[in-house]
């Protein structure tokens, strides 16, 4: 009993629910005056490894071990056991890191966020492409996998939406600019 209603609500959730999770993980992650410099970087991926993949890698020992698994065969399955997306949001995490850096280290103090944004987006580009071209296999070497690559610009969204959230708060003010979005949105 209203089963169908259900399925189409979870269907419409599932379209949505990782791109947010890895949007709220940016906007979280963004910092104010965050000097990106090699020993404060080093620091935090540190703790971000200690909270993040720790507790991830303890779990899917125990998931392993309940379902009489390869631990190694986890790691490079897709679903990682179900904690994909820890890992994925720790080299996410890297890639924001390394990007930061790099253009700390070539001088680039202003557009970086925006050099970080075309990065991402050529990043999803590549990997709709790549994905669609019949070459794909998937690297060892990418523990996310090149499916869930493409979550990373909604991460970089995230970070540029908690750095401008003012403007972005005065643009949801307006009421012809939310009655445009619902207008499109229903399209």
């Amino acid at each position: 009993m209203g089963g169908g209603k259900l399925l189409s609500f979870n269907a419409l959730f599932v379209t949505f629910r990782m791109p947010l999770f890895f949007f709220i993980s940016g906007f979280i992650l963004y910092k104010n005056d965050f000097e990106w410099t090699l020993p404060v970087s080093g620091k935090f991926l540190l703790k971000k490894a200690k909270v993040q993949l720790i507790p991830t890698l303890f779990f899917l020992a125990v998931f392993v071990y309940i379902f009489d698994r390869s631990f190694v065969d986890s790691i490079f399955d897709g679903t990682k056991g179900g904690y994909w997306f820890t890992i994925a949001l720790f080299e996410f995490f890297l890639l924001y890191v390394l990007l930061r850096i790099i253009c700390n280290k070539l001088g680039y103090k202003n557009g970086v966020d925006w050099l970080i944004l075309a990065a991402a987006v050529i990043i999803y580009f590549v990997r709709r492409w790549y994905l669609t071209s019949g070459l794909y296999e998937e690297p060892m070497f990418l523990l996310v996998g090149m499916e869930n690559l493409s979550y990373f610009l909604f991460f970089v969204i995230g970070t540029l939406a908690r750095k401008h959230y003012d403007k972005i708060q005065k643009f949801a003010e307006n009421g012809y600019i939310v009655a445009a979005c619902l207008l499109f949105s229903s399209v």
